[in-house]
């Protein structure tokens, strides 16, 4: 599933819920390839709406940092945006 969803990515760019999916389907992985995965949730936190949507994608990336043992970084990725005017 993990290469479906990383094709339909691929193919369909615009489509965000497959981007998203695709940074999930790293957790489904037996060892699963945690850079790659930051790369991914990066990626598609520069395409979304400050708010709900970026504050989301930071906590899978915070996720990810606490499994690679990086727990400074995980709590800076994980604070909350300054609210926007």
């Amino acid at each position: 599933m993990h290469d479906a969803f990383r094709r339909a990515a691929e193919l369909a760019p615009n489509r965000i819920e497959f981007t998203y999916r695709y940074g999930e389907s790293f957790y489904d992985l037996e060892k699963p390839d945690w850079d790659e995965a930051l790369k991914v949730w990066g990626a598609l936190e520069q395409r979304l709406k400050p708010g709900l949507e970026q504050e989301t994608v930071r906590l899978h990336a915070a996720n990810i940092l606490i499994k690679q043992g990086k727990f400074d970084l995980a709590a800076r990725c994980s604070l909350p945006s300054p609210p926007h005017r």
